[in-house]
């Protein structure tokens, strides 16, 4: 990979995350400007990584700095199982619709890691509009159908217990701890040494065609009433 980053499961992940958000900003420019394409009505959704990517592109401080003012913002987000290694601060949401979907069963980026940042949201702006589902019986990648059956792969490095980066618009660092409270004007070296110290070892991974088909419908549905409701 160009950037350097061959394997999020085992590094780099928030790394993964913030370069895959620029993509995204790219493609949206991109699309935007393809006259067939109604250019109010994009959305953005990813997995993994990639989910992470969808919820830190609903930052509109990265929209400034990524997208330039040039196109309009995504419609709407979705998230399925996303990695929560850093993520908006409630008050630099653009406001679009977001619809996050994780699997009960993830041991991988499990649930309550998600659920702690919306609640986050939830505290600073309630009438966000972020919303949470828990897919039952499902894995991490419960969506990958290449995944038949269930994995346990030992060599993830496995960030469930470890602090999410708020993206927030002041100078210093801000992290969410996982009981919930916020830390800032950290040091450099402690940041590292929060983000490093959490991690253990060791993932489950699983396609589950029920769970999958689920959220697809569920997804479709979320789209068709976010791009209605565009002006």
């Amino acid at each position: 990979i160009p950037r350097g980053t061959a394997d999020v499961h085992r590094g780099g992940g928030m790394l993964a995350v913030m370069h895959q958000t620029a993509d995204a900003f790219a493609a949206l420019r991109a699309l935007a400007a393809d006259p067939r394409i109604d250019a109010r009505r994009i959305a953005i959704l990813g997995m993994s990584a990639g989910g992470g990517a969808a919820i830190l592109s609903a930052s509109a401080p990265a929209y400034r700095n990524l997208a330039g003012g040039q196109a309009p913002r995504f419609a709407a987000h979705v998230a399925f199982y996303p990695g929560m290694h850093i993520a908006p601060s409630a008050e630099t949401l653009t406001g679009a619709p977001m619809l996050i979907m994780v699997g009960e069963n993830d041991d991988y980026q499990k649930p309550r890691r998600t659920a702690l940042w919306v609640e986050h949201v939830k505290r600073t702006a309630p009438a966000a509009p972020v919303e949470l589902r828990l897919v039952a019986g499902a894995p991490h990648s419960f969506l990958n159908s290449d995944l038949p059956g269930s994995r346990w792969v030992q060599d993830f490095r496995n960030p469930s217990n470890c602090p999410i980066w708020i993206a927030a618009p002041a100078q210093s660092p801000v992290l969410l701890l996982p009981d919930g409270s916020v830390r800032d004007n950290m040091a450099r070296e402690e940041i590292q040494a929060a983000l490093k110290s959490c991690l253990t070892t060791g993932g489950s991974l699983g396609y589950r065609r029920a769970a999958a088909e689920r959220a697809l419908a569920d997804t479709v549905a979320f789209l068709r009433k976010a791009f209605a409701a565009v002006q």
